[in-house]
């Protein structure tokens, strides 16, 4: 869920690859990484290169590139560099941490627990009370580091 709603300056992946010719084409390609999520930019050397649909891509025109079937695809043989936002890696026996565990650490919590209330329909409102006291206790938290613990006072002037 993560994955589908978020980018993070931390998921930017910076790739450099050389096109591959496609047999009998002017076109070159550059299969897409398995975590790929979104594509940030893309350039040929120090020239960023704009999208177009693949119905709008011509293959005897530079500058251009689309996606098509999972593949980055240029005219271009030139080494490509591309930023993309990559998938977070999924939590296993291996792989005991990643960025939502290092800096989302609370929302992972409680994202965890209303996944949970689907199969414990009857505590989902004591969850959502949980969270609006914790909620309140953080608004009461701010308030007296506003104020260094003493109470606000209005004088007239």
């Amino acid at each position: 869920e993560l994955n589908r709603s978020m980018r993070l300056q931390s998921m930017v992946v910076e790739v450099t690859d050389t096109p591959t010719p496609v047999t009998d084409s002017p076109r070159s390609i550059i299969p897409l990484p398995a975590d790929f999520l979104e594509l940030r930019d893309l350039r040929a050397g120090e020239t960023r290169l704009d999208y177009v649909t693949p119905d709008q891509f011509d293959a005897d025109i530079d500058g251009i590139y689309t996606i098509l079937d999972q593949n980055l695809v240029f005219r271009s043989g030139d080494p490509i560099t591309y930023r993309y936002y990559a998938a977070v890696p999924v939590l296993s026996d291996t792989n005991l941490t990643n960025i939502w565990t290092d800096q989302l650490y609370d929302g992972l919590f409680y994202l965890s627990m209303y996944h949970g209330t689907v199969y414990m329909e009857e505590e989902k409102q004591s969850y959502l009370q949980m969270g609006r006291m914790m909620a309140t206790e953080l608004q009461n938290r701010d308030k007296r580091a506003t104020t260094r613990g003493g109470r606000r006072i209005i004088r007239a002037i």
